[in-house]
Protein backbone atom coordinates (compact mmCIF):
# COMPACT_ATOMS: atom_id res chain seq x y z
CA UNK A 1 0.00 0.00 0.00
CA UNK A 2 1.28 3.44 -0.91
CA UNK A 3 0.16 6.49 1.03
CA UNK A 4 -0.20 9.73 -0.83
CA UNK A 5 -0.14 13.14 0.84
CA UNK A 6 -3.30 15.07 0.14
CA UNK A 7 -1.35 17.98 -1.35
CA UNK A 8 2.07 16.90 -2.63
CA UNK A 9 4.36 19.50 -4.13
CA UNK A 10 4.49 20.21 -7.84
CA UNK A 11 7.77 18.36 -8.11
CA UNK A 12 5.99 15.13 -7.11
CA UNK A 13 3.61 15.41 -10.05
CA UNK A 14 3.40 12.34 -12.26
CA UNK A 15 6.16 10.38 -10.44
CA UNK A 16 6.01 6.67 -11.00
CA UNK A 17 6.96 4.29 -8.18
CA UNK A 18 7.89 0.70 -8.90
CA UNK A 19 6.58 -1.82 -6.35
CA UNK A 20 7.55 -5.21 -7.69
CA UNK A 21 5.71 -5.69 -10.98
CA UNK A 22 3.07 -3.02 -10.22
CA UNK A 23 3.51 0.59 -11.28
CA UNK A 24 1.76 3.29 -9.24
CA UNK A 25 1.37 6.85 -10.49
CA UNK A 26 1.25 9.62 -7.91
CA UNK A 27 -0.60 12.75 -9.06
CA UNK A 28 -0.49 16.08 -7.26
CA UNK A 29 -3.61 16.90 -5.27
CA UNK A 30 -5.23 13.44 -5.20
CA UNK A 31 -6.88 12.49 -1.92
CA UNK A 32 -6.67 9.17 -0.07
CA UNK A 33 -10.42 8.64 0.06
CA UNK A 34 -10.68 7.41 -3.53
CA UNK A 35 -11.67 10.67 -5.17
CA UNK A 36 -10.01 10.93 -8.55
CA UNK A 37 -10.70 14.66 -8.76
CA UNK A 38 -7.74 16.77 -7.72
CA UNK A 39 -7.90 20.32 -6.41
CA UNK A 40 -6.23 21.54 -9.58
CA UNK A 41 -8.69 19.67 -11.78
CA UNK A 42 -11.75 20.85 -9.86
CA UNK A 43 -10.65 24.48 -10.09
CA UNK A 44 -9.98 24.03 -13.81
CA UNK A 45 -13.41 22.45 -14.27
CA UNK A 46 -14.99 25.29 -12.31
CA UNK A 47 -13.22 27.89 -14.44
CA UNK A 48 -14.18 26.02 -17.61
CA UNK A 49 -17.79 25.83 -16.45
CA UNK A 50 -17.82 29.56 -15.71
CA UNK A 51 -16.28 30.26 -19.12
CA UNK A 52 -18.89 28.12 -20.87
CA UNK A 53 -21.65 29.94 -18.99
CA UNK A 54 -20.23 33.33 -19.92
CA UNK A 55 -19.90 32.36 -23.59
CA UNK A 56 -23.47 31.04 -23.62
CA UNK A 57 -24.96 34.18 -22.04
CA UNK A 58 -22.89 36.47 -24.27
CA UNK A 59 -23.86 34.62 -27.44
CA UNK A 60 -27.52 34.55 -26.36
CA UNK A 61 -27.46 38.31 -25.73
CA UNK A 62 -25.71 38.93 -29.06
CA UNK A 63 -28.19 36.84 -31.05
CA UNK A 64 -31.09 38.52 -29.25
CA UNK A 65 -29.67 41.94 -30.09
CA UNK A 66 -29.18 41.03 -33.74
CA UNK A 67 -32.66 39.51 -33.99
CA UNK A 68 -34.26 42.56 -32.37
CA UNK A 69 -32.38 44.97 -34.60
CA UNK A 70 -33.20 42.99 -37.74
CA UNK A 71 -36.87 42.70 -36.80
CA UNK A 72 -37.06 46.46 -36.17
CA UNK A 73 -35.47 47.23 -39.53
CA UNK A 74 -37.83 44.86 -41.32
CA UNK A 75 -40.82 46.42 -39.57
CA UNK A 76 -39.68 49.96 -40.50
CA UNK A 77 -39.17 48.96 -44.13
CA UNK A 78 -42.56 47.26 -44.28
CA UNK A 79 -44.34 50.20 -42.66
CA UNK A 80 -43.06 52.91 -45.03
CA UNK A 81 -40.81 51.66 -47.85
CA UNK A 82 -40.54 55.08 -49.54
CA UNK A 83 -39.24 56.81 -46.41
CA UNK A 84 -36.96 53.87 -45.67
CA UNK A 85 -35.39 54.25 -49.14
CA UNK A 86 -34.91 58.00 -48.60
CA UNK A 87 -32.91 57.41 -45.41
CA UNK A 88 -30.37 55.16 -47.14
CA UNK A 89 -28.72 58.08 -49.00
CA UNK A 90 -28.47 61.66 -47.66
CA UNK A 91 -30.54 64.24 -49.56
CA UNK A 92 -31.76 67.81 -49.19
CA UNK A 93 -34.89 66.65 -47.41
CA UNK A 94 -33.05 64.36 -45.01
CA UNK A 95 -29.39 65.44 -44.69
CA UNK A 96 -28.41 62.54 -42.45
CA UNK A 97 -28.68 58.86 -43.29
CA UNK A 98 -30.60 56.56 -40.99
CA UNK A 99 -27.44 54.61 -40.26
CA UNK A 100 -25.46 57.63 -39.06
CA UNK A 101 -28.42 58.90 -37.02
CA UNK A 102 -28.89 55.49 -35.37
CA UNK A 103 -25.16 55.15 -34.68
CA UNK A 104 -25.07 58.60 -33.09
CA UNK A 105 -28.17 57.83 -30.99
CA UNK A 106 -26.69 54.49 -29.89
CA UNK A 107 -23.39 56.14 -28.90
CA UNK A 108 -25.09 58.84 -26.82
CA UNK A 109 -27.54 56.37 -25.29
CA UNK A 110 -24.73 54.01 -24.32
CA UNK A 111 -22.72 56.86 -22.83
CA UNK A 112 -25.69 58.10 -20.78
CA UNK A 113 -26.77 54.67 -19.55
CA UNK A 114 -23.30 53.38 -18.62
CA UNK A 115 -22.18 56.61 -16.95
CA UNK A 116 -25.52 57.06 -15.17
CA UNK A 117 -25.62 53.55 -13.77
CA UNK A 118 -21.92 53.71 -12.82
CA UNK A 119 -22.55 56.97 -10.97
CA UNK A 120 -25.57 55.42 -9.24
CA UNK A 121 -23.53 52.38 -8.12
CA UNK A 122 -20.64 54.56 -6.97
CA UNK A 123 -23.02 56.74 -4.95
CA UNK A 124 -24.59 53.71 -3.23
CA UNK A 125 -21.12 52.29 -2.58
CA UNK A 126 -19.92 55.53 -0.93
CA UNK A 127 -23.15 56.05 1.05
CA UNK A 128 -22.80 52.58 2.54
CA UNK A 129 -19.13 53.21 3.36
CA UNK A 130 -17.93 49.78 2.23
CA UNK A 131 -14.49 48.90 0.93
CA UNK A 132 -15.04 45.58 -0.85
CA UNK A 133 -17.80 43.31 -2.14
CA UNK A 134 -17.89 41.16 1.00
CA UNK A 135 -18.64 44.21 3.16
CA UNK A 136 -21.25 45.33 0.61
CA UNK A 137 -23.01 41.95 0.77
CA UNK A 138 -23.01 41.95 4.57
CA UNK A 139 -24.33 45.52 4.69
CA UNK A 140 -27.13 44.72 2.24
CA UNK A 141 -28.08 41.61 4.23
CA UNK A 142 -28.37 43.77 7.34
CA UNK A 143 -30.39 46.49 5.59
CA UNK A 144 -32.96 44.31 3.84
CA UNK A 145 -35.18 41.68 5.44
CA UNK A 146 -34.20 38.10 4.90
CA UNK A 147 -36.39 36.18 2.49
CA UNK A 148 -37.57 33.04 4.17
CA UNK A 149 -38.06 30.05 1.91
CA UNK A 150 -41.65 28.98 1.41
CA UNK A 151 -42.57 25.87 3.33
CA UNK A 152 -44.36 23.47 1.06
CA UNK A 153 -47.16 21.25 2.20
CA UNK A 154 -46.34 17.59 2.57
CA UNK A 155 -48.25 16.61 -0.57
CA UNK A 156 -46.97 19.46 -2.82
CA UNK A 157 -44.42 18.70 -5.50
CA UNK A 158 -41.33 20.86 -5.89
CA UNK A 159 -39.49 19.10 -8.72
CA UNK A 160 -40.71 18.31 -12.21
CA UNK A 161 -39.26 16.25 -15.05
CA UNK A 162 -40.00 18.85 -17.72
CA UNK A 163 -42.13 21.88 -18.51
CA UNK A 164 -45.08 19.74 -19.63
CA UNK A 165 -45.08 17.96 -16.28
CA UNK A 166 -45.09 21.32 -14.46
CA UNK A 167 -47.96 22.65 -16.60
CA UNK A 168 -50.01 19.51 -16.05
CA UNK A 169 -49.43 19.78 -12.29
CA UNK A 170 -50.61 23.42 -12.31
CA UNK A 171 -53.72 22.51 -14.34
CA UNK A 172 -54.56 19.63 -11.98
CA UNK A 173 -54.02 21.84 -8.92
CA UNK A 174 -56.26 24.54 -10.41
CA UNK A 175 -58.99 22.01 -11.22
CA UNK A 176 -58.84 20.63 -7.68
CA UNK A 177 -59.12 24.16 -6.26
CA UNK A 178 -62.12 24.91 -8.50
CA UNK A 179 -63.86 21.71 -7.35
CA UNK A 180 -63.29 22.72 -3.71
CA UNK A 181 -64.79 26.16 -4.36
CA UNK A 182 -67.75 24.63 -6.21
CA UNK A 183 -68.47 22.19 -3.38
CA UNK A 184 -68.12 24.98 -0.80
CA UNK A 185 -70.49 27.19 -2.81
CA UNK A 186 -73.03 24.42 -3.22
CA UNK A 187 -72.89 23.52 0.48
CA UNK A 188 -73.33 27.18 1.44
CA UNK A 189 -76.19 27.70 -0.99
CA UNK A 190 -77.93 24.52 0.21
CA UNK A 191 -77.43 25.66 3.81
CA UNK A 192 -79.00 29.04 3.03
CA UNK A 193 -82.02 27.53 1.28
CA UNK A 194 -82.71 25.14 4.17
CA UNK A 195 -82.96 28.02 6.67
Amino acid sequence: MVSVDSMPSDTDKNKSTKNGANSITVMSGYSDNGDNLSVDQSSKKSKLSNLKGAVFITSLAGFSLLFGFGATLAMAKKKDPAMFAKTLVPSREIPETGHSFAARALAWGTLYSVSGFSLFCFGIWKMLGVHNLIEFREKMQNLFPQVKPKKFAQNERTEFANLTDLMQYIIDLDAKEKRKKQSLKSSLSSGVTEN
